[in-house]
């Protein structure tokens, strides 16, 4: 019979059942977690400018826990049954967190059990200062004539002559004078309104715009208008490159005056009017000045072109035929037909009266409003309004485009009036914060297009118009009254950008065409399409109210719901290749006729998505929808190369269904039915203290994949055949929630309430972790390099069953059953609350490093066995079965009634023998330190082998033997002389309690007795009855007496 089981066969001593009863407390640093501890990490430039963060980061808010037994197993009624409320969420962390804060004690230095990398990103950009622009003088001051009436003019009927020299009216009169400006003699000319002067920037630093860079001195244009306006001034790059603008603010600019000027003449009608029926012969400028108007009938003869500066400028297009340079407004007072072969110019305004048609044959440019009062303005081949100019029609007057050679464009349309478009376009820029309104009727077979301006156009009247409304520009905006207003029934819509606003309810079957970006703006009124949509660009509803659509559509681009509802009604749908956005808005597919599909749905916080009894299908994109879904119906991702997000709370019943793709999903965002046949990744946005539950089951042969830093918790009776994988942040659940393979590269957690057995396989470079009431139990081999940490009961059958072979274990206040004999070389770590062996029978062997906090307590029938230099500080208690020692470590001893310990080695701490325990120095036989006191009450066997080879238990303390039963026995091969002289047992503190001790002898000992020689026991022969008396006489020994017993 081996020695072990010869020194410690049951039937030498009674079993006994032990309960444990420990108290201790967990030291925690004074920080305890709350202030986000960093483990590793890195700080690190990416470039100027650039700063980057990496590295993991645990932080836990822990509770003092109290060692009663319980540590980190939060009982919970119905933890896995019913809703997952705050209090059985709470239970779930409350048992992870002690976990979490003891992994450092398996995990290499340096290393973390849940790394990842996040970003921050800082940029910085120039800035610039101000400056100014220094106009220069303004030259020589002109002559002055003052006249009231006709008589101040002089003698009747002569002509008048202004050769720098100026007419200031003190009163409104008519003339019949011819009136001759200049000469024809030209000298310089000085004109006050040069617009065009030319400067050169002064040497600046180079200033930055979009990635390129400007030369520090260049010519450039600069406009300058009269009040000294700030202008913005057209910079060309050296390659050519022409940025958006730099304000001539950022710099100092000088302009030099011009020549000094001569010749030219000027009309100040101050407040008054002046109509000349004569003849103006203008050799040289003249200028139009001061408020009131200047009205010319004649015949005049141009050779330079007038300019407005102030007031009117009045005329037909016989009387004005010339260019014009206009600063205010010119006024064609056309009774008959007649024909502008000119252009207007600057920046005043054009007005046309009279019945008669003005035909305009060139591209005018001044920069004010048109306002066409009466009769008509046509525009011939090669006439045009200036694109910024704001055209009023009044009622009864008409605007002619039929006659242009393709299109004619002007700033925005408003009044009462006609236009004629003929086979023509009308091209509409409207600018401005408020709406242009017109309420006239465009007419022909032309099309009206709304381009680039970025304001509103708005459309109240019917119009005729049969080519179709086109919109352009991002910000541009068409208002309209109701369908006539845009024209034909059969005129079609369509939108190259910009947006389509109704001012009532509408309904209509025009079909929308989007090329690019397209926007029906329902303003909170109702529209309903009764043909659908057709394009590929990207199609937006804005605006409270909602868009019916009530038939299938032919539009193959994004849709944007922003504002209000679209709803699908009937058998209306979107195209399957579209991707919807749902701001804070809603898309309702309650309506329809049936399920409906899509490419994919994104949203905003506050966007819906309503099913009614419908399923959502997704085809195949890229989508994160973070509002809610309602309905009785489900979600359905179908494609290969679907990524679809969702993250709100989400109440819809039907099925959440993977056919293929990945859906990433919070807990809160699926329904209570997954069935996964692709990829479904579970995510939270919380930090390493939240968790979230997800309470319902998952089947299906798809993986799941558990993302991000927060804990998620599975409830349900899961099913999957995919696997599973733990990238970041706890997976936690139970051995119904947590089945087949798992990879983790984070946490992986299982909360027993009850006893549970997981038959999968664990990998991955994270950690395994169990806590609560319950049982787990682990049948696989797992591969897992992070360690495993446990609180409850964790039963294995094998060291592969706890991870890779170099990998820790954590024991965190838990028991380990064995389930057959074990041999474990990893390290093993005892947190504050310890750990409990339970060999079950068996036999444990722990070959690698112990260390921790904590201590041991060996469980069960069967053996522990502990060898190796070991640096737990906690106590070893031994409850039942045996414990062999062959090593050191810091702690006390404990054996109780019952049990057995063997050692030898050093123990840090006391060594207590409880009466029923047996002890056993060495290991058949060897030595034991004792640093403290040794107190046995119990069996204490002395094995003899041969000389020198024996027990020997050394104590640094006292040697307590008080009821102790000291067994001495030989070994085979041994002789009984063998151990005369030899100390079996020293204590530096003294030895007592021999009175009360009992001294058993094995068979070939008798004859041999116990003898106190200083602070030692020795073996001795019993001396003759004369020798006996000699040295009772002799030396007078007292203070102990021998009592030999033949063992039995």
């Amino acid at each position: 019979m081996p020695s072990i089981a010869r020194k410690f066969h049951p039937s030498r001593f009674r079993p006994h059942l032990l309960a444990l009863a420990l108290a201790a407390t967990l030291p925690l640093p004074t920080s305890a977690w709350a202030d986000a501890p960093v483990f590793g990490g890195t700080l690190r430039t990416l470039g100027p400018g650039v700063l980057a963060i990496s590295g993991p980061t645990i932080k836990l808010n822990p509770t003092v826990p109290h060692f009663d037994g319980s540590l980190g197993n939060p009982a919970v009624a119905n933890a896995y049954t019913g809703l997952a409320t705050p209090e059985k969420l709470a239970a779930a962390m409350s048992g992870l967190r002690p976990l979490i804060a003891e992994l450092p004690l398996i995990l290499p230095p340096g290393s973390c059990w849940d790394c990842g990398t996040y970003g921050v990103i800082v940029s910085t950009g120039p800035g610039y200062g101000g400056g100014h622009i220094d106009f220069g003088s303004s030259g020589p001051t002109p002559g002055l004539i003052s006249a009231g009436s006709d008589a101040d003019l002089g003698a009747l009927g002569a002509p008048v002559t202004l050769a720098f020299s100026r007419l200031q009216l003190s009163g409104s009169f008519e003339t019949g004078r011819d009136f001759i400006i200049g000469s024809s003699a030209y000298g310089p000319t000085y004109s006050p309104s040069n617009q065009l002067w030319f400067i050169e920037l002064p040497p600046v630093s180079q200033p930055h715009f979009a990635d390129s860079y400007f030369a520090p001195e260049q010519t450039v244009g600069l406009d300058l208008l009269e009040d000294g306006q700030w202008l913005y001034v057209p910079v060309v790059h050296e390659e050519g490159i022409t940025p958006d603008y730099i304000d001539p603010s950022s710099f100092i600019m000088q302009v030099a005056a011009p020549a000094s000027p001569g010749g030219s003449g000027w009309i100040d009608t101050a407040g008054h009017d002046l109509k000349i029926t004569g003849v103006v012969t203008s050799h040289q400028t003249l200028y139009k000045e001061g408020e009131g108007t200047l009205w010319l009938t004649g015949a005049n003869v141009w050779n330079a072109a007038p300019e407005v500066m102030a007031g009117v400028l009045k005329g037909d297009a016989a009387s004005l035929n010339s260019d014009i340079f206009n600063q205010s407004l010119v006024s064609f007072a056309q009774g008959v037909d007649g024909t502008y072969y000119h252009v207007i110019s600057g920046t005043g305004a054009l007005e046309k009266t009279g019945a008669g048609m003005l035909t305009l044959t060139r591209a005018q440019t001044y920069g004010g409003a048109t306002d066409l009062r009466e009769g008509t303005l046509a525009l011939g081949y090669g006439g045009q309004l200036p694109d910024q100019t704001r055209l009023s029609i009044e009622a009864g007057a008409t605007l002619d485009i039929s006659g242009v050679d393709y299109a004619a464009s002007i700033d925005s349309l408003a009044g009462e009036g006609d236009v004629i478009l003929g086979d023509k376009r009308l091209i509409l820029n409207p600018s401005g914060e408020q709406p242009h309104t017109f309420s006239g009727v465009i007419s022909g077979a032309g099309k009206v297009i709304l381009s680039y301006g970025g304001g509103t156009q708005r459309f109240t009247g019917n119009n005729t118009y049969a080519g179709g409304t086109l919109l352009q520009g991002w910000n541009t905006r068409l208002e309209i009254a109701g369908d006539a207003s845009l024209g034909a029934p059969a005129a079609a819509v369509e939108f190259e950008g910009g947006t389509l606003a109704v001012l009532a309810s509408l309904t209509t079957a025009r079909t929308f065409l989007i090329r690019g970006q397209g926007t029906l703006d329902s303003n909170g009124h109702d529209i309903t399409l009764l043909s659908g949509l057709q394009g590929t660009g990207a199609f937006s509803k804005k605006g409270a109210g909602t868009l019916f659509v009530t038939t299938d559509t032919e539009f193959y681009g994004s849709v944007t719901v922003a504002e209000g509802t679209l709803a699908l009604l009937g058998a209306g749908a979107l195209n399957p290749a579209s991707h919807v956005s749902v701001e804070s808005a809603v898309l309702d597919l309650s309506g329809a006729d049936g399920d409906r599909r899509l490419r994919s749905v994104s949203g905003y916080d506050g966007a819906e998505i309503r099913l009614g009894g419908n399923s959502l299908i997704l085809n195949g994109g890229w989508g994160v929808f973070n509002g809610v879904i309602s309905g009785q119906g489900g979600l359905t991702l179908d494609g290969t190369n679907s990524f679809q997000t969702l993250t709100g709370v989400n109440t819809y019943t039907g099925a959440t269904t993977i056919l293929a793709g990945t859906l990433r999903a919070r807990a809160p965002s699926l329904s209570d039915r997954v069935i996964n046949n692709g990829r479904l990744e579970l995510f939270d946005y919380g930090d390493e203290d939240s968790i979230s539950a997800y309470s319902g089951d998952i089947s299906g042969t798809g993986m799941l994949v558990k993302t991000d830093k927060s804990a998620i918790w599975l409830r349900g009776h899961n099913s999957y055949t995919g696997g599973t994988v733990v990238e970041k942040g706890v997976l936690i659940g139970n051995t119904d929630s947590l089945q087949g393979n798992i990879e983790t590269r984070a946490g992986l957690a299982f909360y027993q309430v009850a006893d549970g057995t997981y038959a999968g396989r664990v990998s991955g470079t994270g950690t395994l972790m169990s806590y609560g009431p319950g049982a787990l139990t682990l049948t696989g081999d797992n591969t897992h390099t992070g360690g495993t940490a446990f609180s409850n009961t964790l039963r294995i059958s094998r060291d592969a069953n706890l991870g890779g072979a170099q990998s820790g274990l954590l024991i965190a206040g838990g028991t380990l059953v064995a389930l057959d004999n074990l041999s474990l070389n990893r390290h093993v770590a005892l947190g504050a609350a310890g750990a409990r062996f339970d060999s079950n029978g068996y036999s444990i062997t722990l070959n690698g490093r112990i260390d921790g906090p904590g201590g041991v307590t060996k469980l069960g029938d069967g053996v522990l066995y502990l060898a190796g230099e070991h640096g737990y500080t906690g106590m070893t208690r031994v409850e039942r079965g045996g414990m062999v020692v062959n090593g050191s470590f810091a702690g006390d001893v404990e054996v109780l009634d019952g049990a057995w310990f063997e050692a030898k080695g050093r123990i840090g701490g006391d060594l207590n023998i409880a009466e029923g325990a047996l002890f056993s120095a060495g290991n058949s036989p060897g030595t034991l330190v004792v640093d403290g006191d040794f107190i046995a009450a119990g069996d204490i066997l002395v094995e003899i082998a041969g000389p020198d080879v024996h027990d020997f238990t050394q104590v640094g303390g006292v040697a307590d033997l008080t009821g102790a039963r000291i067994h001495f026995t030989l070994l085979d091969g041994a002789l009984p002389g063998d151990l005369v002289g030899m100390s079996f047992l020293s204590a530096a503190g003294g030895i007592i309690g021999l009175d009360s001790a009992t001294y058993i002898f094995d068979a070939g000992l008798d004859g041999y007795r116990v003898a106190l020689v200083g602070n030692s026991l020795q073996l001795a022969p019993v001396p003759e009855p004369e020798t006996w008396a000699l040295l009772l006489a002799g030396l007078g020994l007292v203070g102990w007496t021998t009592r030999a017993r033949r063992a039995r």
